[in-house]
């Protein structure tokens, strides 16, 4: 995964950047990003449970060997020998290699999976602040808008007939 995330890099980049210009588009794509990336990051820890199963049982079918005699490790079977010949395993020590690559992948995606939710949060927040008004044009006391003119208008003739 990890060269997968090098490769991608500019694309991870840009799913998890924010464009306050259009956070409709942004609320819309979060999900669908957000589910890529976790079912990646299941997929993995997956793949890394069933890794260290195969450890496991490999592990113990190493050890039956040489406590069963269909495994000559050269020194008396002691349980120090046993470990040592495990850990000296070569299909062994492969497989720990391969657990090692694929919890570092896992604990990518896991990062990228929290940073989306800390993309998620920031969402919520710049919609705060738009509905808030905080990137509003600054009031000049003046009506800008021509609808805004004649709305106006309608509102003092109503006032001075009320008033006549």
């Amino acid at each position: 995964m990890e060269k997968d995330v090098e490769l991608k890099d500019g694309m991870l980049q840009s799913h998890l950047s924010l464009d306050k210009y259009h956070l409709d588009e942004e609320w819309e794509n979060q999900p669908l990003r957000y589910m890529y990336y976790a079912e990646q990051y299941v997929a993995k820890a997956r793949e890394l449970l069933d890794k260290k199963n195969l450890l496991n049982a490999r592990t113990a079918e190493v050890e039956l060997e040489i406590r069963g005699g269909d495994r000559d490790i050269g020194v008396k079977v002691t349980e120090g020998a046993v470990k040592a010949a495990v850990e000296i395993d070569d299909e062994l020590r492969q497989i720990k290699l391969d657990m090692a690559e694929l919890k570092g992948e896992s604990d990518m995606l896991a990062s990228i999976v929290s940073a989306f939710e800390h993309r998620k949060k920031a969402l919520e927040h710049e919609g705060t602040l738009l509905i808030n008004g905080f990137y509003a044009v600054p009031d000049t006391g003046r009506v800008a808008d021509v609808g805004q003119r004649e709305m106006a208008a309608r509102s003092r003739n109503k006032k001075n007939e009320e008033i006549s």
